[in-house]
């Protein structure tokens, strides 16, 4: 579920065989890339995997949802590197770090969304705690600074509440609200920074199979909403897919000993695809 760019809609329709290309060329490396990874896979066998179906979708989702973080059972560091509508000047790229201690975990993402000379900086931290076996809540602050060429950058910043509950040992509900405050881009703007608010719905059929449901709404801004879920044939193999409003996805990952690796490739209706290749590292401290 991703923020829509202003103007973006307008820039895509006018790319005509360009974009089109760009889109069958996306689509071609990514069936590469995906039948390249099951083939590693097979090859070395990664059976000394220690990562679950759950540690995998809770590790994709603290973006949104910090406080999922606390229920991974362990540390991580990760990265992603994302590509929207094959347009090389929409890119995102972050590197994030969450560390748990005893039920506490302190998180750390810094992130860059577009290109040298137009984008978005943001920097969060934060704190979450896990209150016994159900519950866990995180508070993060985020610092926010946009650049556009010769312009002045704007700073602001705003903070971000989520919580988690793990109803019973297969289903559990997560929600999540950016910029409750209702803070403005830049000390004296006019502009509000989006507040966005996010709701999952999760069910784990057992170890192999997990389902969700999702929805995004944000002020002002669209609505959004899908279903999808994650299966893990082997513990050295996992697949996913989703559907929404605006998208389908699919991605595949393959955990190695400690090291997720993933790739995620998603088809928006009414412009192209978005490519995304993720890593995370989990320990213990």
């Amino acid at each position: 579920m991703k923020t829509q760019r202003k103007g973006i809609y307008t820039t895509i329709r006018t790319s005509g065989e360009t974009g089109k290309r760009r889109s069958h060329l996306s689509l071609c490396v990514n069936i590469k890339l995906i039948l390249y990874i099951l083939y590693i896979s097979q090859s070395f066998g990664l059976a000394q995997s220690t990562a679950t179906i759950s540690q995998y979708h809770f590790c994709h989702r603290t973006h949104d949802i910090p406080a999922y973080a606390p229920f991974t059972e362990q540390s991580a560091v990760g990265f992603m590197f994302r590509n929207d509508f094959c347009v090389p000047e929409l890119m995102y790229k972050s590197l994030e770090l969450h560390l748990l201690h005893d039920g506490n975990v302190f998180h750390l993402r810094t992130s860059h969304d577009g290109y040298a000379r137009f984008g978005e900086v943001r920097v969060d931290a934060g704190y979450g705690r896990r209150f016994g076996q159900h519950l866990s809540i995180s508070l993060t602050g985020t610092y926010i600074a946009r650049h556009a060429g010769h312009y002045r950058s704007r700073h602001s910043f705003t903070i971000d509440v989520s919580a988690y509950c793990q109803i019973t040992p297969k289903w559990g509900v997560a929600v999540g609200l950016f910029n409750p405050i209702r803070m403005r881009y830049g000390i004296t703007g006019q502009e509000i920074i989006p507040m966005g608010f996010s709701l999952d719905i999760l069910h784990r059929r057992d170890e192999k199979l997990l389902f969700f449901l999702q929805a995004r709404k944000e002020l002002p801004g669209g609505f959004d909403t899908g279903i999808g879920l994650c299966y893990q044939p082997s513990k050295y193999l996992i697949l996913n897919g989703n559907c929404s409003l605006r998208h389908i996805g699919i991605g595949i990952c393959v955990p190695w000993h400690r090291l997720l690796i993933s790739i995620q490739s998603e088809w928006h209706y009414r412009i192209s695809f978005s490519n995304a290749v993720t890593a995370h590292y989990l320990f213990n401290l």
